[in-house]
């Protein structure tokens, strides 16, 4: 049911373009990305040239006329989740008749470009909630975490008919419209949502930018509430709609946590108007987002809610949708033009954003108006920053002639500037801990482990500048019903959302020397970064990682990197937290005396657990395969990690706790050594059909992990439980395409 606020507003930012000549300006352009686009897209724009000097032929036009990625930082003051009783942080299943309000961090890496015939908009985003939003409503967990992914792409009817049969004194221009997002957050109900949307947005013709997109959408979605396990607030019930109450019937309509909504209707309007009038020195821009999405029922069929809950009036209350409102408005400065004279660099806003039965929900029904009042309706200030990976080149005017002789170009801020797209298809991906048959049988079958499908979509940025480099990585991956949402047998397969970010920093370049090359070395370079994550698996784990250390370009053909850095990892999951086991069943930590005992927010029965700083070993190597001649442009790849054991992140009073430190809780809960590589041939197809370089390229490879997550492969969980489910050996293939 989660429609994602950046959901709402993007679609709207993908205005059709219009274009007279090369070297006009486009007459319909958002301006800002995430959710708009920077301004200064004219400085990429070709110039014409004086009519009295010579012309030479002109360059060509580029494939992508604006081709911009971008970071972001959002803090939102109040966020809201429908249905979230207050004081679940403290409270098992919260107060009833109370709510709370929370922080929302949004992390986002974002892609838009605009090529001839529409534009592309790509986004993902990492959220980090309160913690009066406790992972899975389990109080004393660490804050829900949300990740979500959106594309959307337009195709201007002007431009496929190479006319101007869509524009007149009202409209620019009508544009098909094709979407779609995914995402999954770990909070009381264990959501995942996946929307598709296609449908005509209209650029009207009115100063600066004003769309109005009219779409159909298909929703499908699957969480706890609908689920036959723990009701999601970190107590030992399932589905109160089941009579008596705790009555299961796995894989069948509601008890899995399925559902499918009708199509419905979708507005989304989008305003954008620099504030012209405030003269060059204050470049303000005022943005505006109002959308529109209709009812889309229950998603459960006549039967189901029957069979769950005899269709009464509070039942039906709580599962049918309403109009849902979302209203964003924002200022934007663009504050590297401010203070650098570097428009479209780096921009900061504030804003205020509105949201009425939010995802949908009825703020009139019981659960919204009753037991979690307030819930549904979100009314939040915020504030944020983004980063534009530009070049910051501003194009000089034209001076009068006689022209003087041209300053010599400088030199790009990004040496290297790529952002690509990638698919990937695993054919045998494991889950540790997980029994095979889970998808079928209540816990899975002991003693037996699945393979699965994986599915990943990635965007990925990665940038070389003056001193060092910069990689930022998003993947959602789509798991096979083998390994089932929160391993409840006939959910829909898990699925996870993973953020990387790497950045180094080059001695040699830092030093303006070559102290740090000899006959060995190339470079070495301090390196940091860091991961998060989450996967709604029978665990429901969310990761948080952070590393530093040093990297040595070692002085061999192609690239050859060795980096030796320390980490720290934090994690939640449900198999150390006092609630459901994470198989779907109603039952609790295994480990507790007697088995279901809980002592909320207290060490391991929060889920909650903090490693040892520990030892890393990452190695890559890139070779391309010259011999092969030029007309077969193969590349080599490997990477081989090693990761040494970060203790249980347990403390010995809470494990004593849990399960007196037996011989199997220690096994179950100790790390080892965790080994990973992969191996990749990787074919620049663009090139041995287009001769393009490196715009699309297709790789096949292999991929070993052994103890998998750092899981001990002979502890009794791992080795009996589920034998086999720590080490992955899988076969892969995929593919990439970069915007260049």
């Amino acid at each position: 049911m989660k429609l994602r606020s950046i959901l709402l507003a993007s679609a709207a930012a993908l205005g059709p373009m219009s274009y007279a000549a090369a070297g006009d300006v486009p007459t319909s352009m958002p301006a800002d990305v995430p959710i708009y686009l920077s301004t200064d897209v004219l400085n990429y724009l070709p110039t014409k040239a004086p009519a009295a000097m010579p012309i030479k032929a002109p360059a060509p036009t580029p494939f992508f006329l604006v081709n911009d990625t971008s970071i972001s930082y959002t803090y939102y003051g109040r966020a809201t989740n429908p249905g979230l009783p207050g004081s679940s942080n403290t409270v098992p299943g919260g107060i009833a008749g109370t709510s709370d309000t929370f922080a929302r961090n949004l992390m986002s890496i974002d892609h838009f470009d605009i090529w001839q015939y529409g534009a592309n908009f790509i986004h993902a985003e990492f959220d980090q909630y309160g913690d009066k939003d406790p992972a899975m409503g389990i109080p004393g967990a660490q804050g829900s975490r949300e990740f979500f992914a959106v594309a959307r792409s337009t195709f201007g009817l002007n431009e496929i008919s190479h006319s101007k049969a869509f524009s007149n004194p009202f409209i620019k221009n009508v544009s098909i419209e094709i979407g779609g997002n995914a995402g999954v957050q770990d909070e009381f109900l264990d959501e995942h949502t996946t929307v598709g949307m296609i449908g005509l947005q209209f650029a009207l013709n009115l100063p600066g930018t004003v769309n109005i997109a009219l779409m159909a959408e298909k929703e499908y979605t699957r969480n706890t509430f609908d689920s036959c396990g723990n009701a999601g607030f970190g107590v030992v019930v399932v589905n109160p709609f089941t009579t008596p109450p705790g009555a299961c019937n796995f894989g069948l309509g509601p008890y899995s946590g399925n559902r499918v909504f009708d199509v419905t209707w979708r507005v989304e309007t989008f305003v954008n108007e620099p504030l012209t009038f405030l003269g060059p020195n204050v470049p303000l821009t005022f943005q505006n987002i109002l959308n529109l999405i209709g009812p889309k029922g229950t998603g459960i069929s006549g039967a189901n809610l029957a069979a769950a809950c005899g269709i009464t009036a509070d039942c039906l209350a709580n599962a049918e949708t309403k109009v849902e409102v979302f209203e964003d408005m924002r200022l934007t400065l663009d504050t590297s033009k401010v203070f650098w004279d570097k428009p479209g660099i780096w921009d900061t806003y504030i804003g205020y954003r509105y949201w009425y039965n939010k995802f949908g929900t009825d703020h009139n029904a019981p659960l919204f108006s009753q037991i979690a009042p307030g819930s549904s309706i979100e009314s939040t200030y915020y504030a944020g920053m983004t980063y534009h990976f530009k070049d910051g080149l501003v194009t000089p005017p034209p001076s009068d002639l006689p022209v003087k002789a041209k300053a010599p170009p400088s030199t790009p801020f990004f040496l290297v500037n790529d952002t690509s797209i990638s698919y990937t298809y695993y054919a045998r991906a494991t889950n540790p801990g997980l029994p095979g048959s889970s998808n079928t049988v209540p816990g899975g079958i002991v003693g037996t482990s699945d393979t699965f499908a994986r599915n990943l979509m990635s965007i990925d940025h990665f940038d070389i500048w003056q001193y060092g480099a910069n990689f930022i990585h998003a993947e959602f991956d789509q798991y096979g019903d083998k390994d089932p949402s929160y391993g409840i047998p006939g959910a829909r397969g898990s699925r996870e959302f993973f953020a990387v970010a790497r950045s180094t920093f080059g001695l040699n370049e830092i030093s303006h020397s070559k102290a740090f090359s000899n006959a060995f070395l190339k470079d070495v370079s301090i390196e940091i970064g860091g991961n998060a994550g989450v996967q709604d698996e029978f665990l429901d784990e969310h990761t948080t990682v952070g590393m530093a250390g040093l990297q040595f370009a070692l002085n061999l053909p192609g690239t050859v990197n060795i980096a030796l850095m320390a980490e720290k990892e934090y994690t939640r999951n449900a198999f150390d937290s006092c609630g459901n086991a994470g198989f779907g069943v109603a039952v609790v930590n295994p480990f507790t005396t007697p088995p279901g005992a809980c002592n909320f927010g207290l060490g391991a029965y929060s889920g909650n657990r903090e490693f040892d700083v520990t030892w890393r070993v990452e190695t890559f190597v890139n070779e391309p395969l010259t011999f092969l001649g030029p007309n077969v442009p193969l590349t080599f790849q490997n990477i081989l990690n090693l990761i040494g054991p970060k203790g249980t992140g347990i403390s010995q009073a809470n494990l004593l706790a849990a399960c007196g430190n037996t011989a199997a809780c220690l096994a179950d809960a100790e790390t080892k050594v965790e080994v990973f590589e992969d191996v990749r041939l990787t074919l620049d197809t663009s090139q041995l059909f287009w001769n393009k370089k490196g715009i699309w390229e297709t790789y096949v490879g292999y991929r070993y992990w052994y103890n998998k997550f750092g899981t001990d492969h002979n502890a009794p969980l791992f080795a009996q439980i589920a034998p086999g489910s720590s080490i992955e050996s899988t076969a892969y293939a995929g593919m990439t395409y970069h915007f260049k």
